[in-house]
C-alpha cells in the first residue's frame, strides 16, 4: 500500500509497509509569487499569451481553411437517397431532392467566396493578436453553422423564418468578414505597402452581399419567392461597388501622397 507524502520540493510516495522505502513521483513547483517570478507564469511554465501580443498569421490561417473544408462537407450530409429504390424511380427521387441540392449548391458558392476572399484578405496580414483571432473565430463559428440555415431553407423554403435565417447567415458572415480587415488595419497588422485605399475598397465590397440579403428580408416580407431571387443580385452589386469605390479613392487621392509615403503614413495614423 502506498501513501503520499508531500516533501517542499517533491512528492514521494511511501510503502507504509516500509516506511523506509519512497519512490520519488516528481517536483513540485514553487509558486511563481513566492520565488519572486512573473505571476503570469502558468504550471506549465510557459507565459499566457496577452491580448495585444503580435504572433505568427499562418496557424491562424491553416485552422481557419480547415474550418471552411469542414462547413462545406457538411453540406453534402444533407443530401440523402433512400435505399432499396426500384431503378426506374432512382431519377425521379433525385429530381425530388431540387430544393435540397438549389440551396447546398449556393451555400457551396457562398462558403467558396468567402474562403476565396479570406485568404485575399490574409494574404495582407503579416501578424495576428487577440481581436483579430476572436473575430476571425466569430466568423468561423457563422461560416460553419452556415450547413443548418441551409437545411432549413431546403425543407421548408416557403417560410418567412426559413428565407430571414439564411440571410442574416450569410451577411453575419459578410460582416464579421468586413470585420477583420478594419481590425488589421486599425492594430497594424498589415503588410507593408497596405494603403487605405485597398482598405477602404475591401471593406465596402464586403459589406456589399451582407447587405443585399439582409434588404432581402423586407422584401420577403411581401413575397418569398422575390426574395430568394433578390440573392443573385450581390454578383453583380458587389463587384460594382467594388469598383467604383477603388475609382472614387483614386480620384480624390492626395497629390502629395506617394505610393510608399501613403501607406505608411496611413497605418501610422
Amino acid at each position: 500500500m502506498l501513501d503520499c507524502i508531500e516533501f517542499a520540493d517533491d512528492l514521494r510516495f511511501v510503502d507504509v509497509a516500509d516506511p523506509t522505502s519512497s519512490i520519488y513521483a516528481r517536483p513540485m513547483e514553487p509558486a511563481a509569487t513566492e520565488m519572486g517570478g512573473d505571476p503570469d507564469r502558468d504550471s506549465s511554465g510557459g507565459f499566457r499569451r496577452h491580448w495585444g501580443e503580435r504572433t505568427d498569421v499562418r496557424r491562424l490561417e491553416s485552422f481557419s481553411d480547415g474550418v471552411f473544408a469542414i462547413a462545406i462537407t457538411l453540406l453534402v450530409l444533407n443530401l440523402s437517397v433512400p435505399k432499396g429504390l426500384p431503378t426506374s424511380e432512382v431519377w425521379s427521387t433525385i429530381a425530388d431532392q431540387q430544393e435540397e441540392l438549389t440551396s447546398a449548391a449556393i451555400s457551396f458558392a457562398f462558403i467558396g467566396i468567402y474562403w476565396v476572399s479570406h485568404r485575399t484578405t490574409f494574404d495582407q496580414i503579416a501578424e495576428s493578436d487577440g481581436a483579430l483571432t476572436a473575430i476571425n473565430f466569430l466568423h468561423l463559428a457563422v461560416v460553419v453553422f452556415m450547413p443548418f440555415p441551409t437545411l432549413v431553407f431546403a425543407e421548408y423554403g416557403n417560410s418567412f423564418a426559413a428565407v430571414a435565417m439564411y440571410a442574416i447567415t450569410i451577411a453575419l458572415v459578410g460582416y464579421t468578414a468586413a470585420a477583420m480587415v478594419w481590425i488589421a488595419w486599425r492594430n497594424k497588422l498589415m503588410r507593408p505597402g497596405v494603403d487605405r485605399d485597398w482598405v477602404v475598397a475591401r471593406i465596402t465590397g464586403m459589406v456589399t452581399t451582407p447587405s443585399v440579403f439582409l434588404l432581402s428580408i423586407g422584401i420577403a416580407v411581401f413575397n418569398l419567392s422575390l426574395a430568394t431571387w433578390f440573392w443573385f443580385v450581390a454578383f453583380i452589386v458587389s463587384p460594382i461597388a467594388d469598383r467604383i469605390v477603388t475609382r472614387y479613392m483614386h480620384e480624390h487621392e492626395r497629390p502629395d501622397d506617394g505610393a510608399g509615403a501613403g501607406a505608411s503614413t496611413a497605418q501610422s495614423s
